[in-house]
């Protein structure tokens, strides 16, 4: 069990750091090869479908001065 969380916790960290573009292409695809061969299938469906519901990466819109919730925006 112990293992499966650190697993999680490991894969919500790397999903942060990619979108956060903190772990560049190079070592993203370096880490997601090393672990999907090492971690469960179910484990990182689990963790991927629990970082990314989360709500915490939602796109926003570039520019402020319009409420449209698209990522153009409308006076453009």
């Amino acid at each position: 069990m112990k293992e499966r969380t650190d697993h999680i916790q490991t894969i919500s960290t790397a999903v942060r750091w990619q979108v956060r573009r903190d772990m560049d292409a190079v070592r993203a695809r370096s880490f997601w090869l090393a672990l999907l061969e090492k971690v469960p299938s179910d484990v990182v469906a689990e963790a991927l479908a629990m970082a990314l519901g989360s709500g915490s990466y939602q796109e926003v819109p570039v520019c402020q001065c319009c409420t449209t919730g698209y990522v153009r925006c409308a006076r453009r």
